[in-house]
């Protein structure tokens, strides 16, 4: 075992709360026009310190420089005094200063080196001098007497070039073999020291993934708004075994912000209304719960996942889909009967009965002659009472287990859920028989009949016109992006002492690569974000924003990557429906096709991600369906 762990400092112990390292740059720029020095504005000073580091290393043979001496550079570029020099040498310390932070990964790395007895150094290939580097080391608790510190700046020799190992070794005074290194980089902290003879581990990320970067233009605000979060999702991506993996990047940079706002947002306007009981419906509620019990503090409501959907709730009430082709095959690509028997609530032997008087196969896919035979077979005077003795059979453990769940909840109820139109919200109104209605709390509302102070969309509402409406668009794909716990809801058995819910162990027929990941990141973005020590790295106002602008990123503006990684995705919301779930790959004729049986002819329009990648000989007019959707719109608005 290794007498000695030495450490990377940036991006590995200690992590900047900015976007890109060069964004210091920029913050950079701005104070030093706020002090009254003679600079351009903070994006071409940014620019103009990145390339006078470049133009400094040119003129030392080591191609190792010191702070002092690009800022001596810049100096001669802007005829600053030597006054002058020092202050701004003085201001990026401050602001580096300001924007570091300990990691997570890297503090807990650097206490397991002292409890296993290792001697510990810093290695970093820097500009800082070593003496404000270990006043930031001390400041987080990193640092103490005995460690050692080696900057390339000062010792002229970096990890990059390998120069640096055969020094600190001398340093250290020990074996290469006695040496552990640990840093964020590739080559530098893992390749590096091996050639040297070193044992080496990855340890952090410092690349920022696409969902990281601030949108162009931002400036100044958006390195400040976007900044810390960038940064929080780097550090949670860093916590997971594959930290460069595409789907830890979306899961820690999209889906983590998206469900930590989400459920912060519902946990402060629940106490708003005076909620005690919040209800998370399943299976999409599922994560939604998880990150509301990471961020819940003492006052908030309580939180309970609630075994229960849609389709169990029209049981409840005796409810069963109309028996004409739409309502029975609605939203589904896999017409069989095995569809028809779970939209029924038809139990097995039924369903075989009917299987055999049709002479179809329950999985056999049906043509428009079998839909209506089938049709005519179930309007019929037996199987109607067939079908009612199905549906009285299947609603007996609804209503008792939702009896339970009411009887056990505390105060006034909400209910959580994805959205879109809180159907759900409204079953169980019509089933609770309270005086005071459900309030609903929902990531989007898509309603268009009645605006109701009852149900609160986070990301947008349709009836209010407010937010971002990316997700209207694209709420199949959400939907099984945030799904997958468990499988299909099959209904309710009595245990010793209360009825439960009885899932699927898992999803008939789905597929969904990468999901998992996803989601595991999305939980360490959300645990990190409530740490006490990165609370002020963060507000729900720039939560928000930074949400909505990498899910527009994904279903807005998606990239040949996102498309690749989604085309094969499956969904499967009961025991019979599977679907695809396509990402920007135009236009969609069943989808054409549901949206006018519904009534809502232009909703089949696609994002212009979708316009962009439909047929050649359909787009102009795709784009010119969307343009005159765009103007209606305006006009009803």
């Amino acid at each position: 075992m290794p007498s000695h762990c030495t450490f990377d400092i940036f991006d590995t112990v200690l992590a900047r709360r900015v976007s890109k390292p060069v964004d210091v740059f920029t913050l950079l720029g701005e104070r030093l026009k706020q002090e009254g020095l003679r600079v351009p504005p903070p994006s071409l000073f940014r620019l103009l310190r990145v390339r006078c580091e470049r133009w400094s290393r040119r003129f030392e043979p080591s191609y190792e420089v010191t702070l002092p001496d690009i800022h001596r550079m810049i100096g001669h570029f802007l005829f600053w005094s030597e006054v002058h020099r020092t202050r701004a040498a003085e201001l990026e310390r401050e602001i580096e200063a300001e924007v570091l932070g300990i990691t997570p990964h890297g503090r807990e790395a650097v206490l397991k080196a002292r409890r296993e007895g290792r001697q510990i150094a810093f290695v970093s290939d820097m500009y800082l001098e070593a003496s404000f580097l270990e006043s930031l080391l001390r400041r987080e608790g990193l640092y103490q007497e005995g460690d050692g510190l080696a900057v390339s700046g000062e010792w002229k020799a970096s990890k990059a070039s390998g120069q640096i190992w055969a020094k600190l070794i001398s340093f250290l005074g020990v074996e290469p073999e006695a040496i552990l290194h640990q840093g964020d980089n590739p080559h530098s902290d893992v390749e590096s020291p091996r050639r040297a003879g070193l044992s080496s581990a990855r340890l952090g990320t410092a690349e920022p993934s696409r969902w990281e970067e601030a949108p162009e233009g931002s400036g100044v605000a958006g390195i400040r708004d976007y900044g810390g979060l960038a940064a929080l999702s780097r550090l949670a991506r860093a916590e997971r075994p594959t930290p460069d993996d595409y789907w830890t990047s979306l899961g820690s940079g999209m889906l983590g912000p998206m469900l930590a706002g989400f459920a912060r947002w519902t946990l402060d306007q629940a106490r708003q209304d005076g909620v005690e009981t919040l209800w998370f419906l399943s299976r999409d509620g599922w994560w939604l719960h998880q990150a509301a019990q990471l961020l819940a503090k003492p006052g908030d409501p309580r939180l309970v996942y609630l075994g229960i959907n849609r389709r169990q709730l029209q049981l409840a009430i005796g409810q069963a889909p109309g028996l004409d082709e739409f309502s029975l095959f609605e939203g589904s690509r896999q017409h069989t009967l095995r569809l028809v028997g779970s939209r029924l609530a038809l139990d097995a032997g039924t369903l075989t009965e009917l299987a055999a008087e049709l002479g179809l196969g329950p999985e056999e896919v049906l043509e428009r002659s079998d839909k209506l035979r089938t049709i005519e077979l179930l309007v019929t005077p037996d199987w109607e009472r067939r079908r009612q003795d199905c549906l009285n059979k299947a609603c007996g453990p609804v209503k008792e287990y939702l009896k339970q769940e009411f009887s056990g909840a505390q105060g006034r109820i909400g209910v959580v859920d994805v959205g879109w139109k809180g159907r759900s919200q409204d079953l169980l109104d019509q089933i609770s028989g309270l005086e005071a209605p459900l309030m609903g709390y929902y990531l989007g509302l898509t309603r268009r009949q009645q605006v109701t102070n009852a149900k609160k969309g986070w990301l947008f509402d349709l009836a209010r016109g407010e937010g971002a409406m990316a997700l209207d668009r694209h709420e199949r794909l959400f939907e099984v992006l945030v799904g997958g716990v468990s499988g299909p809801l099959r209904g309710y058995v009595k245990g010793e002492e209360a009825w439960q819910p009885d899932f699927e162990p898992f999803e008939r027929g789905e597929s969904a690569p990468g999901r998992e990941e996803a989601q595991a990141a999305a939980l360490a973005f959300v645990a990190l974000l409530n740490h006490e020590r990165y609370r002020d790295w963060w507000s729900p106002e720039t939560l928000k924003a930074f949400a909505i602008c990498n899910l527009n990123r994904l279903f807005e503006h998606p990239t040949a990557d996102d498309a690749a990684r989604f085309l094969n995705w499956r969904i499967s919301t009961d025991e019979a429906h599977l679907d695809s779930v396509p990402l920007a790959q135009g236009y969609d004729l069943q989808r054409i096709r549901a949206c006018i049986q519904k009534k809502e002819p232009w909703g089949w329009i696609w994002p212009g991600a979708s316009l962009r990648n439909s047929p050649g000989s359909t787009r102009w007019l795709m784009q010119l369906a969307a343009r005159f959707n765009q103007v209606r719109a305006q006009r009803s608005a």
